[in-house]
């Protein structure tokens, strides 16, 4: 993990917030890849390798950066397709800059 990008900060979606036993993940180097300036191709490869390498019950926070948009695009097209994946969504803070994927 970079000092360029903010932590990212992940918790249930707002129709599970109200639960008792809420999960709150927190970003570290462990739990991120950062593929801002990658390829399309090399930035999947390391998302492939960090949704392997998290638990169920964390999360993986992909940072792409903002751009164009198209590595974003990219990376959203292959976590529906991946079975590994539970559900992802844009982290709040991050301007549109990283994702956080919750695995399987």
């Amino acid at each position: 993990m970079t000092d360029s990008h903010p932590p990212c900060l992940a918790g249930p979606p707002a129709s599970e917030a109200s639960q008792s036993s809420q999960v709150v993940t927190f970003q570290t180097e462990a739990n991120t890849v950062d593929v801002r300036g990658q390829n399309s191709d090399e930035a999947l490869s390391q998302v492939e390798s960090g949704l392997s390498s998290v638990s169920a019950s964390s999360a993986l926070f992909v940072v792409h950066g903002v751009g164009t948009g198209k590595l974003r695009t990219e990376i959203h097209r292959f976590l529906q397709r991946s079975s590994q994946v539970s559900r992802f969504e844009l982290e709040k803070d991050s301007s549109g800059g990283c994702t956080v994927v919750y695995p399987k």
